[in-house]
């Protein structure tokens, strides 16, 4: 009977040791589910910020690709437009060699002269000790409407009088000397282009220029920095010194804008 009770005692205590490992294991296992738990919600919270980082990257490389077709045609158009200012400059070049002309500013008008361009300029070739008995002049006419002092433009035959403009250009300021034509003044027939851009290097070139001026239908400007005289034909010639022309300071915005 004794013995039976011992194994009674054995019994019960494996039993008791059982049951509290089992009980230990039940919290473990809650324990391990709640972490389960965690970690799931830790991982869905990674899916969806995964998900809505590839949506970006996604919408990314959407605009991405848009930037580089957007960059692609603006390539394109820069290449384009300076291909275009180049032909332009080119054409300038061709219309400004053709233009064999001068135009007089400042001639007081008076019934003697009234309005005979060419009697003027024959006057006003005297006065500069010119001699055009033996040149054709095409056509001398007035510019603009009537004022009180007159502008003329004496448009010459190719190469038969292309010497006596020169000379008109080189004595021009010789009429500062003659009584009643101080305020005379002769030029080249610079073209529309060549014009605006000698006016934007007088206003706004003042950092890299001294002073511009047009001599046989070239603008000559004297460097600041090496009192150098330089040629100057199109806005190209003004990239060489550093300067970035602003066409649309210059008015010439339909030109090339960058």
């Amino acid at each position: 009977m004794r013995l039976h009770g011992e194994n009674q005692v054995q019994k019960k205590k494996k039993f008791n040791q059982l049951w509290q490992g089992t009980q230990q294991l039940k919290e473990t296992m809650v324990i391990q589910n709640e972490k389960l738990d965690k970690l799931t919600n830790i991982t869905q919270n990674l899916e969806n910020k995964l998900n809505g980082i590839q949506t970006k990257m996604v919408e990314y490389e959407n605009k991405l690709t848009q930037l580089e077709e957007k960059k692609a045609k603006n390539y394109a158009m820069t290449w384009f437009r300076k291909q275009t200012a180049c032909l332009v400059f080119q054409l300038d070049r061709q219309e400004q060699y053709i233009r064999e002309n001068i135009l007089i500013y400042g001639v007081e008008e008076n019934k003697e002269d009234n309005d005979d361009g060419e009697k003027v300029l024959f006057k006003i070739s005297d006065e500069l000790e010119i001699d055009l008995k033996d040149n054709k002049i095409q056509r001398v006419h007035r510019l603009g409407q009537k004022e009180e002092t007159m502008r003329f433009c004496a448009q010459s035959l190719q190469d038969l009088c292309h010497t006596k403009r020169n000379e008109f250009l080189a004595n021009k300021r010789e009429l500062k000397n003659v009584e009643g034509r101080e305020h005379v003044f002769i030029c080249e027939d610079l073209t529309p282009l060549r014009y605006k851009l000698l006016k934007y290097m007088q206003k706004s070139c003042s950092v890299t220029f001294t002073s511009c001026y047009t001599r046989n239908d070239y603008i000559e400007a004297k460097l600041k920095t090496s009192g150098k005289w330089v040629t100057v034909t199109s806005p190209d010639d003004l990239f060489k010194h550093g300067i970035d022309v602003d066409y649309k300071q210059m008015d010439c915005g339909e030109i090339l804008n960058n």
